[in-house]
């Protein structure tokens, strides 16, 4: 983009007083500005780029661009065109002022300082402060040539005057997402780790739990033998004793015949011993008695001596 300085305006920074020194550029068709060491052409140059960058052109800080004596009221206005419009840069310190005008229009301040500075170095100037003071300004005390300058500065320049910087900033892109893969990578080689820690801790615990189960079923193995064994022998007492239920089922199966055989049996005991009974006690009647207690006669000795053995016998 080209850019036409038409005027600039500037007080209170370096060495003038609070007065406006006013330079026109547009008084003829080329501008030259020569004086003496201290007669004020690099305090030209210094305001120039204060106005448009907020920076001393020399190597020097910006506090000290402040006149000295007053100590406040820097101010700069520069005036010039480009891309086919007029503008005006309106720049103080103390107090602090920042105004860019467009055809007579200040340009909104809603944004942040950095942000309107931005604006006018990629949408106005189309130059940045570096690229200025190699291309536009050039001063015996601070250019430094090209060539010696560092990759960075000699890149930017080229990006600037071929405007190409979309490729520093593709390249910051990309160096940002191979951080991000990096990152990316980091994080997955530690996610890898974590799961082949916990594949192996896994692995151990069901190694652990495959004994565990192993061992129960042996046990479980063994308790069945001792079960199966102890059925078997069970199985067998039962068959034992279905032979002897069968054995003692066929003796009893007369058990009706034999009921009433001892019901007779037992009849006839009772009648045997209440025979028994009356026997003993004739008996101890003859064997203590020698007269009859009913009619009260005597007893033969030898009718008496014949019923003591006849009962004995019986």
């Amino acid at each position: 983009m080209r850019i036409h300085f038409k005027k600039i305006k500037y007080k209170n920074i370096l060495s003038t007083g609070n007065t406006f020194t006013t330079i026109d550029f547009d008084s003829y068709a080329t501008t030259l500005v020569s004086g003496s060491n201290g007669s004020g052409k690099s305090t030209l140059l210094d305001a120039m780029t204060f106005g448009l960058y907020g920076k001393p052109f020399r190597n020097i800080s910006k506090s000290q661009l402040l006149n000295s004596i007053n100590k406040k009221g820097l101010e700069v206005e520069l005036y010039f065109a480009a891309g086919g419009n007029n503008y005006l840069i309106r720049r103080c310190m103390k107090p602090n002022v920042f105004e860019i005008y467009k055809d007579g229009e200040m340009l909104n301040q809603n944004a942040a300082k950095k942000d309107y500075q931005q604006h006018l170095e990629e949408n106005i100037l189309g130059i940045n402060y570096k690229s200025f003071n190699q291309i536009v300004v050039l001063g015996s005390a601070t250019y430094v040539p090209f060539m010696e300058l560092r990759v960075g500065q000699r890149r930017e320049i080229i990006e600037d005057l071929l405007d190409i910087q979309v490729f520093s900033v593709m390249n910051l892109l990309a160096k940002d997402k191979i951080n991000e893969n990096k990152a990316a990578i980091n994080d997955t080689k530690y996610n890898i780790e974590l799961v082949e820690t916990k594949i192996d801790s896994a692995e151990e615990n069901n190694n652990e739990i495959r004994k565990i189960k192993e061992t129960q079923v042996d046990q479980i193995r063994s308790k069945m033998g001792e079960y199966i064994d102890d059925i078997e022998a069970k199985n067998s007492t039962i068959d034992t004793q279905d032979e002897i239920m069968k054995v003692l089922y066929d003796d009893i199966s007369d058990k009706a015949d034999e009921k009433e055989k001892f019901a007779d049996a037992t009849q006839q005991r009772a009648e045997l011993e209440r025979s028994r009974v009356q026997f003993e006690k004739e008996l101890s009647f003859y064997e203590h008695n020698d007269d009859c207690p009913t009619c009260k006669q005597g007893i033969a000795h030898d009718f008496k001596t014949d019923q003591i053995n006849e009962k004995n016998e019986l």
